[in-house]
């Protein structure tokens, strides 16, 4: 951790945050960014690209942010918030808050589609070294 930043930066950071991407996953936010629902499609076209290039016993690497793969891991676990913009978003801020910076998360392929083996990985990094966002 930065000797400079105080737990009162980071506390008020992490309310920034969740303010900002809160507006954003609303659609208050259109016209400034690329919408909450735009990034989602884009998301989720990306992980059917790669399940549908990826055979039995293959392994695709993607690496990315947070927010991708609190995509993938809300879409995951319930494919039914797909159609729900706003459960969607709920899903996400949960999933998008706790990512590690440097984590993995490993999905399986079959015969129905990608499954979420594991979320959020990150045994490689000492205490000191896991950080958010």
């Amino acid at each position: 951790m930065l000797p400079w930043i105080t737990a009162v930066d980071r506390r008020r950071f992490q309310q920034i945050f969740e303010e900002v991407t809160a507006r954003w996953t609303s659609g208050e936010q259109a016209g400034a960014l690329e919408s909450y629902a735009d990034f989602v499609l884009r998301v989720r076209a990306s992980l059917e690209r790669a399940t549908k290039v990826c055979g039995k016993g293959e392994t695709v690497l993607a690496v990315t942010s947070g927010g991708p793969i609190a995509v993938v891991a809300a879409s995951l676990v319930d494919p039914t918030c797909v159609d729900d913009q706003a459960a969607m978003a709920r899903l996400w801020a949960r999933f998008n808050t706790v990512a590690v910076n440097a984590a993995y998360t490993r999905l399986v392929v079959g015969s129905t589609g990608a499954r979420m083996l594991t979320f959020n990985e990150h045994p490689h990094l000492s205490g000191d070294l896991v950080t958010y966002r």
